[in-house]
């Protein structure tokens, strides 16, 4: 069993969407449980040669599962001694974008979409919002499929120059607006606030010429947009007149 895509022994393990797939190394299983309890709910378990195998004292239990089939069929969905209890079922191409090069998101023709068990899980592995909002139920697997809309551009707005200790907001806008969600924000240099957000504040307290740049991330694209600051000194020198008599 070692060399598996999970091997669990003598734990308890409770796995919320996951996609389990083409793992060869050890005796070929997806999972392996040695004395343990295993939990799999809204799983992809595809492409081994056991799914999912049990020892003796080993419990497992699989709440909607998409076991492949054609190319992506197990040898075998689940084996050994252990006690292994299976409910909802289903068979079908997972429908992965680029499983040769490491990508396991779906594409719309997946077996996986709309799927899933309602679970305590609200994003996927792209920080995506799950269920996506124009359907009802979760997709079986890690990944939530959206129709996606790469970033084009981002746009940044903010004062040019500022009093040091003061502090200042930029925003950054996208485009287009529909950009897939969710969008991660990277600003530099860090921020006192709004780090991955739309939005930051800095404060600087030298009087120097700094550059705020800003960075838009989404599942599969990315924009840059960057402005120059202008910090002036917080202390004020008044002359006056000296009359000597």
């Amino acid at each position: 069993g070692y060399g598996s895509g999970m091997y669990v022994s003598e734990s308890s393990l409770n796995m919320l969407h996951s996609t389990l797939a083409s793992n060869t190394c050890g005796d070929g299983s997806g999972v392996f449980a040695s004395r343990s309890s295993v939990m799999l709910t809204n799983t992809i378990l595809v492409s081994h040669t056991v799914g999912i195998s049990a020892t003796q004292g080993s419990s497992i239990a699989l709440d909607h599962t998409l076991w492949g089939e054609g190319v992506w069929a197990n040898g075998m969905n689940y084996g050994g001694d252990g006690i292994i209890n299976h409910t909802d079922d289903l068979s079908g191409d997972p429908g992965f974008a680029a499983p040769q090069s490491g990508d396991y998101h779906l594409l719309p023709s997946s077996a996986a979409i709309d799927q899933g068990t309602e679970t305590k899980v609200i994003t996927d592995l792209d920080n995506q919002p799950r269920p996506n909002p124009d359907t009802a139920d979760s997709d079986l697997g890690a990944d939530e499929y959206w129709e996606f809309t790469a970033i084009s551009e981002v746009s940044l707005t903010g004062p040019i120059t500022v009093t040091a200790y003061t502090p200042v907001t930029f925003t950054a806008t996208l485009t287009p607006a529909t950009a897939t969600p969710n969008v991660y924000y990277v600003w530099t240099p860090m921020p006192k606030s709004g780090q991955g957000e739309d939005t930051a504040v800095f404060k600087w307290s030298n009087p120097l010429e700094y550059t705020v740049k800003v960075t838009a991330l989404n599942a599969g694209s990315s924009a840059a947009a960057s402005q120059e600051i202008k910090v002036f000194s917080a202390n004020l020198d008044f002359f006056l007149p000296m009359v000597w008599r």
